[in-house]
């Protein structure tokens, strides 16, 4: 009986030993991976800092007086080109009402260039149609149909607006 205890015991130490090699390369290993992340998380902080001083670089572009505040000919503000792949064009210019709302063409238009901002009643002049507004990342901030009944929508400096009917603005 002694035999047996004995070399359980002496096969639990050599179990308990092998783990142990095996969890002291597990080890190195995940501080490896870890260290390969961390590289990657700066080289990324890196990036990020370079695209925010772009867009902050654009942002003044647009917002200095007698700036090139029109859309350039190689891509329209939102990145997509139009959805069979045309460059979009700009819009006419706004028509102001008696009222003081602002009639405006299907079409895009940047906001603090092409209309002031603030809030706004938008109501179609007719038939329905998709209105979009994207931030000056391009990311999406609203999107919606806009009717005769009318949405509340906020527009804010170097959004771009875009609408594919003829819409009424309305301040709020």
């Amino acid at each position: 009986m002694k035999k047996w205890i004995f070399t359980l015991l002496f096969v639990s130490f050599i179990v308990v030993g092998c783990s142990q090699e095996d969890n002291d390369i597990d080890i190195e290993q995940l501080e490896a991976e870890y260290e390969e992340l961390l590289e990657k998380i700066e080289e990324k902080e890196l990036e990020y800092e370079q695209l925010v001083e772009e867009v902050e670089q654009l942002r003044q572009e647009l917002e200095e007086p007698g700036g090139d505040s029109e859309p350039n000919d190689e891509s329209d503000p939102n990145g997509d080109n139009g959805e069979n792949g045309q460059e979009e064009e700009p819009a006419e210019e706004p028509v102001e009402g008696i009222d003081g709302s602002i009639t405006l063409d299907q079409g895009y238009y940047i906001i603090g260039a092409d209309l002031p901002s603030g809030s706004y009643l938008a109501q179609a002049d007719g038939a329905e149609g998709l209105l979009s507004i994207r931030g000056p990342d391009g990311t999406t901030k609203y999107e919606n149909i806009v009717s005769n009944e009318g949405v509340s929508i906020e527009l804010e400096q170097g959004d771009t607006f875009e609408i594919e009917v003829s819409t009424t603005l309305t301040v709020e």
